[in-house]
């Protein structure tokens, strides 16, 4: 699951895949933010994660994370992923990961 929001394969979660992620679900819906509230959701959610202070997510972080939060891991389950893909193809599009 790291690696579906790993974009670029780098082995980290950087601020711009996380904005362009929250950017590929709001493409796909009516909701409109402006770039200052893109931003902010990107810079909470650095600032909630990334407890090393790095700049960027790792897989400790992330699995921390999902301990933390054990729902992110009920909706990564093969249906629901393929409801996300028929429904926000922009980021499926969008993403680099192998198969």
């Amino acid at each position: 699951m790291f690696k579906l929001f790993d974009l670029h394969g780098t082995g980290f979660i950087e601020p711009h895949e996380l904005k362009k992620m929250v950017g590929a679900l709001l493409g796909e819906t009516d909701l409109e933010l402006s770039e200052e509230s893109i931003e902010a959701i990107v810079e909470q959610t650095m600032l909630e994660v990334d407890t090393n202070k790095d700049g960027k997510i790792d897989e400790e972080e992330w699995r921390e994370l999902v301990a933390k939060n054990p729902s992110i891991l009920k909706n990564m389950t093969l249906p629901y992923l393929k409801e996300v893909t028929l429904a926000f193809p922009s980021f499926v599009l969008d993403s680099e990961v192998e198969d």
